[in-house]
This record gives C-alpha cells, structure tokens and sequence, in this order.
C-alpha cells in the first residue's frame, strides 16, 4: 500500500505536496515563481542546474542576470492564464545548453494565479537520448 509521508519540507507551500511528489519523478527542472519573481520551490533537478536558491529572485538565479529577462513570458501568463512555450540558452552548472521552458499558472482557490511553474527540459540532452534509442532499436 500507499504510505503518506510525514514530513515536509520547509521551502514546500502546504498544499503542494503532491505536485512536489510528481515534480521529484521527472528529469526536467521544476520552479515555482510568484507574480514577484520570488523562487518558492525547486525540484532536485532544478537544484542540479541552478543550485538550492529558494527565497531568491528568477531572473537572478535561472539568467543569471541583473533585471528582469526582456523575453520573460512570466507577466504574458499572469495576465492571459495560458500556459506558453519558450526556448532559449541557459547557463547552467554543466555549461550552456539549450533549453525548452514552459510557464504554466497554477490556480488554486483564487481566480488569479499564486504561482507559476517554468518546467525546465535540457533539449540537447532529449537529442542525444533519442539518437540513443534510435541507435539501440538499429542494433
């Protein structure tokens, strides 16, 4: 069976316990910003490319960048509450490597979003394990 777990982490909002279960099983990095460009969560995949960086602003930490992005899609989707695409080149742990983001607004109890989560998807690497399993299915 099923066993709830207990504890949870300090930098998880209360009610996101099961979206951050969900976020740990995926390989794509997991951020949860506020309409203040406030980090509240990362995944552990997140905390691989970025580092532990809860409590500090997006831009900041994911562009490593002074002021907001020119090509932030964060205000498009608190305004318009569609999820949207972007790919762009990300600076990360292992180097530069282009990435896909999705921005998807998280409604809870209230009409306006609280959050919005950017999933992350290193898109070289998605190539290169293609190109993998093509190679495997040939052999």
């Amino acid at each position: 069976m099923f066993r709830l777990k207990k504890e949870e982490p300090e930098s998880t909002p209360p009610r996101l316990a099961a979206f951050r279960d969900f976020a740990e099983a995926l390989d794509s990095g997991i951020v949860l910003v506020t309409p203040e460009r406030r980090i509240v969560y990362m995944n552990r995949s997140a905390h691989h490319l970025w580092g532990e960086k809860e409590g500090s602003l997006c831009y900041r930490t994911l562009r490593d960048s002074r002021k907001v992005c020119g090509d932030c899609r964060l205000g498009f989707v608190l305004k318009t509450l569609e999820v949207s695409r972007q790919e762009l080149r990300l600076r990360t742990a292992d180097g530069w490597h282009n990435y896909e983001q999705l921005f998807i607004p998280l409604r809870g109890t209230h009409a306006r979003p609280q959050l919005v989560a950017l999933i992350t998807t290193n898109i070289d690497y998605q190539k290169t394990l293609e190109r993998e399993v093509t190679r495997e299915k040939e052999l």
